[in-house]
Parts: C-alpha cells; structure tokens; sequence
C-alpha cells in the first residue's frame, strides 16, 4: 500500500482566526453592534446637546472617541442604560415607537462586549463593566422598561 501524501496541518489558532474580529463575526452580531453603536451615538448627540446647552464642553462624539478613563470613572453606561430604557426610538427615530426590552438589553450586551474588546489590554476592567455594576444596570433596566409587574 502506497502511503497517503502528508496534508499540511493548520494550527487551531490560524483555522480559527480571531474570533473577536468584528469582521468575522456572524452577520446578526454585526446588525446589533451596528444598531447599538448607533443608539450609543443618538445617546452621545442627546448628552452633548445638554452639555453645550450648559456652556459644558463635550467630551466624547462617537463611540470611537470613548476612552478607558470614560468608562471607568465615567458615567456613559449609567446614562446609555436609562437612555435606552426611556428615550430611545427604534432606527433613532424620534417618531418610531420605544424599543423593546430584549433590544435594549442586546444592544447594552454590545457595547459591553465591543468596549471590553478595546480595553482588553488593560489590567482592570472598567468599573462601569465589572460585573456586579453590570448587575444593576441590567436590573434597572428591566424594572424601568417592564415596570413593577403584577402580584399575583
């Protein structure tokens, strides 16, 4: 028997790739991280419009801008959290109806995830990120946007 030609095997990390790539990444997580980063953005125009309505200067335009020290110690989270839970309009529309629930939270799991993604060389994860502050914001959320439910 002849034996078979040797097939050049491909590492586990090469055949995988970089599984964080958002250009690799399924098609529907590319749709959410779009759908919330442009939320993330009406929420970022909305609080800028305050700040220069108070003679404040604005500080960050675009999800791009956001930088570790904003999540941090910063309150963007808080703020995109009560956004979405009773501000924002579906495409960012001002004459669309609220978005649901699950989008809203799908669209907070984004940006985590994305923001985590550019942090991640960091030692620390942003305080706004760390899981028991993550809690909350996830619970407010829900009891804003579900409101108290019935007893039964």
């Amino acid at each position: 028997h002849a034996t078979p030609a040797p097939t050049a095997t491909i590492p586990d990390d090469e055949k995988i790739g970089d599984i964080l790539d958002p250009k690799k990444a399924h098609a529907k997580v590319r749709e959410k991280r779009s759908s919330a980063t442009k939320h993330f953005e009406c929420y970022l125009t909305m609080k800028n419009k305050e700040l220069l309505a108070d003679n404040k200067a604005v500080v960050v335009s675009k999800m791009d801008d956001i930088k570790f020290e904003d999540v941090h110690t910063g309150n963007y989270i808080s703020e995109y959290c009560d956004y979405l839970a009773t501000k924002a309009k579906r495409w960012c529309k001002p004459t669309d109806g609220p978005i649901s629930f699950p989008s809203a939270a799908g669209y907070m799991g984004s940006i985590k995830n994305m923001l985590l993604d550019k942090f991640k060389q960091n030692v620390l994860t942003p305080k706004q990120l760390q899981v028991e502050t993550w809690k909350r914001y996830m619970s407010k959320l829900r009891s804003i946007m579900w409101g108290a439910l019935p007893k039964e």
